[in-house]
């Protein structure tokens, strides 16, 4: 008997275990897996988190860095208040399969692409004296476009004096007129806009808004859907980099975030999960945000299908503060 009521209580305990789990489940969903995809193509990766440049190579937009030395137009300036700050820039333009050695601080970052050749190799170097805090250099056979060099320069040394910034972070921007507008559904023609990170010497502000409906990648035919091939040809779709950048910017105050972006545009679909990039190779790729508030980077065969429909993150990251107002028309740099 009492070899019953112990079989009967491991029972009765295992059943609440599991009614337990499967409600915990419902109001805490998994998370996707979390392989990481390695297949970078790791030079476009670092080119474009610095400066975007379209498949042709032609010059899009500069992501970061100013021009100081008039005859220098490959060498570009940052400003930032310590070493730490530049290093998590210099962390963040690396792809996720690229091994980063670091030898006291000087961090190396060998390239390769798609196929696993060589594509140069990438060097972080901390500085010292007039206001130099650190240096990245590539070798000669690293093929950068319109940049080579980029030095991170303490703030209170930079030489120029920059504007006071009219848009803080937190900030909503009304009714911008942004050339992506005609490819959005209706509902999403007058999106609002919230300022996620101020400009600084050398980075630019940045300024998101989540889509309030869903774009299915492919229409009923099963060909491309026009609005999301429309949509993400254009600047407007963060790069992986920018993805990488603007997740660990968002992670910092996400509870607030997701506040001001439902205050935007009455919808919270922050937490959702949301394609934010586009595709390398034949494998789709994206970031995304989800139920335990953390940026996944997956590949299309761990997350989705290419038929589903996504929300979009869009952002705005090229033009200067000043030209950020109400009812202003954002240049299209597609």
């Amino acid at each position: 008997m009492k070899h019953l009521i112990k079989y009967t209580s491991v029972i009765l305990l295992m059943t609440l275990a599991i009614t337990l789990f499967q409600s915990c489940n419902k109001q805490d969903p998994e998370p996707p897996a979390t392989d990481i995809n390695t297949n970078f193509d790791d030079l476009s990766y670092f080119q474009n988190c610095i400066i975007r440049v379209d498949s042709l190579g032609n010059f899009g937009y500069r992501v970061y860095g100013e021009l100081l030395d008039a005859n220098d137009t490959t060498h570009l300036f940052i400003g930032v208040d310590e070493l730490a700050q530049a290093e998590q820039f210099f962390r963040e333009w690396i792809a996720p399969d690229v091994e980063i050695s670091n030898d006291n601080g000087n961090l190396t970052c060998p390239l390769t692409d798609l196929n696993g050749n060589s594509q140069g190799t990438v060097y972080f170097r901390p500085a010292s004296g007039s206001g130099l805090i650190a240096e990245v250099t590539a070798s000669d056979d690293t093929r950068l476009l319109y940049f080579r060099r980029v030095t991170f320069m303490h703030n209170d040394d930079w030489p120029l004096v920059a504007p006071e910034s009219r848009w803080h972070k937190f900030d909503i921007v009304h009714d911008l007129d942004i050339p992506i507008e005609q490819y959005l559904w209706d509902e999403d023609h007058h999106l609002n806009w919230v300022c996620v990170r101020e400009s600084g010497n050398g980075v630019p502000p940045v300024f998101c808004a989540v889509t309030t409906q869903a774009y299915p990648n492919t229409n009923e035919a099963g060909s491309h859907n026009y609005h999301y091939e429309q949509v993400v040809k254009t600047w407007f779709v963060p790069a992986m980099g920018g993805a990488k950048s603007l997740g660990n910017t968002l992670q910092a105050d996400w509870e607030l975030f997701k506040e001001v972006f439902h205050e935007a545009n009455g919808v919270d679909n922050l937490h959702r999960g949301m394609w934010i990039d586009d595709h390398h190779d034949d494998e789709y790729v994206i970031y995304t945000v989800h139920y335990d508030e953390v940026f996944y980077y997956k590949d299309n065969g761990h997350y989705g299908e290419r038929g589903d429909a996504h929300y979009y993150l869009l952002k705005i990251e090229w033009v200067a503060d000043e030209d950020i107002y109400d009812g202003a028309t954002i240049p299209d740099h597609n």
